[in-house]
C-alpha cells in the first residue's frame, strides 16, 4: 500500500511541476457489475482519488488510485466473499466543449484479496463538470464501463475473461 501510494504523490509531484494546470479530485463511486459479473457480485463501492494535467486547450492526462470494494452475492444461504481491488490507471480525457468530456483510461488491477494475480485496468467513459473547467473548485459527474482483464481472474475453459463494471462518480474538483 506504501508503494502505491507513492507512486501516485510521484505522479502528482511529476506533473505539477511542468503543467500550466493540474486539478486534483476525490469522492466516491457507485459500482454495479455487469454481464456475468453480476454472478460474482450485485453491487460495490470505492472512493477514488484523480489528477488531471491539462496538455492542450482540449486535452488532458489522467491519473487516478481507488478502492473498489463489491459486496458478494449470497447463494443458498451462503455469501461468497468480498472483493477488493485498488486499480491504478493513466488515461486522456477529450473535451467537446467547456463541460463535457470523454475520456479512456488503462492500468493495473491490485487485488487486496491475497487469492488473484495482477489484471489489467482499462475504462472508457465520459463526464460533465458542473461550474466549467476553468473554475478553481466544481464537482465533476461522471460515468464509465470499466473491465479488469486477466486470464485467472475468472477463468472459463482458458479463456480470457473480463469482470466488467459500470461506475458512476461524483468527485470534488480544485485547481492547483
Amino acid at each position: 500500500m506504501k508503494k502505491i501510494i507513492g507512486i501516485w504523490v510521484l505522479f502528482c509531484i511529476a506533473f505539477s511541476v511542468k503543467a500550466q494546470q493540474v486539478r486534483l479530485g476525490f469522492g466516491p463511486e457507485l459500482l454495479v457489475p455487469a454481464g456475468n459479473s453480476s454472478n460474482i457480485s450485485s453491487i460495490g463501492g470505492g472512493l477514488a482519488a484523480r489528477a488531471e494535467v491539462q496538455v492542450s486547450g482540449q486535452f488532458g492526462l489522467t491519473g487516478q488510485i481507488a478502492y473498489n470494494h463489491f459486496i458478494g452475492r449470497k447463494y443458498l444461504g451462503l455469501r461468497s466473499d468480498n472483493l477488493k481491488y485498488i486499480p491504478v490507471k493513466l488515461g486522456l480525457k477529450y473535451y467537446t466543449d467547456p463541460k463535457f468530456y470523454l475520456e479512456g483510461n488503462v492500468g493495473a488491477n491490485l487485488p487486496q484479496n491475497n487469492t488473484e494475480a495482477t489484471s489489467l485496468a482499462w475504462s472508457i467513459g465520459f463526464g460533465s463538470q458542473l461550474g466549467g473547467r476553468n473554475a478553481d473548485q466544481f464537482l465533476d459527474m461522471g460515468m464509465r464501463y470499466e473491465g479488469w482483464t486477466k486470464d485467472k481472474l475468472m477463468n472459463v475453459n482458458g479463456k480470457y475473461v473480463t469482470f466488467g463494471f459500470i461506475a458512476f462518480r461524483l468527485t470534488y474538483n480544485f485547481n492547483l
